[in-house]
This record gives structure tokens, C-alpha cells and sequence, in this order.
């Protein structure tokens, strides 16, 4: 995953548009996020979704993969803590 790709479609956009609003609502926040983290955390969900779909369309390509340690994430659009909440936690 290079986390660059953005998606672009209308398709694409309502998917990732509903998908933020599934994930905020299985969300077990007390508080809202300030302003610059909401929208870091649906730029982060818009680079992986667009990641994920680039990789299906790729006949040869249907894996996505990012190193998960903490120093891969240096100079990628979208943190290590925020990449791991949304792609390993169950409970966003």
C-alpha cells in the first residue's frame, strides 16, 4: 500500500463516505475528535480504501500490504497509531 492513491470515482466516494459513517457509529468514543483529526481520519480511510480497490483491479496484484512498524509510517500521509486503529482494531 502506498497510501497516495486517492479514490476518484463517485462510486469510490459514497463507498468511503458510508464507511466513515459506519465506522464513527461502532465508534466508542466519549468525545468528539478536534478538527484536524477528523479530517486526518477520513483522509487515512480514503487512501486505504483507494490502496484496496487500486489492488483488486490489478489481475496479478489482489494483496495490500504496509509494514506495520512504527518507523515505516515516517513521511506517509497517514500515522502509524490512526493506520493501525482502523486496520487492526475491531473497535475503531
Amino acid at each position: 500500500m502506498s497510501l497516495l492513491s486517492k479514490a476518484d470515482s463517485p462510486q469510490a466516494k459514497e463507498f468511503e463516505e458510508g464507511l466513515i459513517t459506519f465506522l464513527k457509529s461502532k465508534e466508542l468514543r466519549k468525545r468528539k475528535r478536534q478538527a484536524e483529526r477528523e479530517k486526518a481520519f477520513a483522509t487515512a480511510i480514503e487512501l486505504i480504501i483507494a490502496d484496496l480497490m487500486l489492488g483488486f483491479q490489478q489481475q496479478d496484484n489482489r494483496w495490500s500490504y504496509h509494514q506495520m512498524s512504527s518507523g515505516s509510517f515516517t513521511d506517509e500521509p497517514v500515522g502509524y497509531k490512526l493506520f493501525r486503529l482502523l486496520v487492526c482494531s475491531s473497535s475503531v
